[in-house]
């Protein structure tokens, strides 16, 4: 993972995605993109100094926050400040595709545990509009390693090793205790695609099945977490799958699922 995006709003829950992104950085020798985005008035007349005083305050921010984390990086690693300008989810997605980012680390904006990934934040838009890996670290996070990991998967399984090479490099560099989890929308309970599995090799793992309807998967899945210690959360967006019927699902449903540890999307195209 040679580029990892930050994204910051300068506020605590952006300071705790930092720290996780730094873990992962000094595992990889990776450089963090520490980016922060804004609106420019029209630069025309009064508002051009009004746009140089924004532009500056903000990365003046960014830098104070990469010397106060300087200490924390690993001399193979970098925290490298960037400001970003215009729509805030766009211009962190395409800065993504032009550093060629692995992966996207950002926090909740505020939200209490996942409340509020799945109520239009930010952390909502970057995680539809890209393609590439994102982890949200919720405030309440006190675990910045993963340490204990979940795959959650449904009956679709996984349909190309790519997808997972993200969640096997974490897994290895850290040597966690890997589990998957998989729900089954079905009334008999199968097991896990047999691509799946073979993709998911030369890591350990265990199994475990389960079925519930699709309208309680979030609690399904919330008191797994919880029961099983997992401090990383791993989900596969696509199309019809069961985190996009979560992502869609009404605000109702989507404040049921409150775990608070990290959680990682991984977008397969299929």
């Amino acid at each position: 993972m040679k580029n990892i995006i930050v994204p910051t709003d300068f506020s605590d829950n952006a300071k705790n995605a930092l720290r996780y992104a730094i873990n992962i950085a000094n595992k990889f020798g990776s450089a963090i993109h520490l980016v922060n985005g804004t609106d420019m008035i029209a630069a025309t007349g009064i508002y051009t100094d009004v746009n140089n005083m924004i532009h500056e305050t903000a990365m003046n921010k960014l830098k104070e926050i990469v010397q106060e984390e300087s200490k924390s990086i690993d001399s193979l690693s970098i925290i490298v400040p960037k400001l970003l300008r215009g729509d805030v989810v766009g211009a962190i997605c395409d800065y993504a595709k032009d550093v060629k980012a692995d992966l996207i680390v950002m926090g909740t904006q505020g939200a209490s545990g996942f409340k509020e990934v799945f109520v239009g934040t930010v952390a909502q838009g970057v995680i539809n509009g890209s393609s590439i890996p994102v982890i949200v670290v919720p405030k309440e996070a006190k675990i910045l390693k993963p340490q204990n990991v979940a795959l959650a998967i449904d009956n679709s399984g996984v349909h190309s090793n790519k997808v997972l090479q993200p969640f096997k490099k974490l897994v290895k560099a850290f040597e966690s205790k890997t589990v998957v989890f998989h729900f089954n929308q079905q009334y008999e309970l199968s097991e896990v695609d047999a691509s799946t599995e073979a993709y998911l090799d030369g890591i350990e793992y265990s199994t475990h099945n389960y079925y519930s309807d699709e309208q309680k998967v979030e609690k399904v899945i919330d008191q797994f977490v919880e029961s099983e210690g997992v401090d990383l959360l791993t989900m596969i967006r696509r199309k019809r799958s069961f985190i996009d019927r979560i992502f869609h699902k009404s605000v109702t449903a989507k404040e049921v699922f409150h775990s608070k540890v990290p959680l990682l999307i991984l977008y397969d195209k299929a």
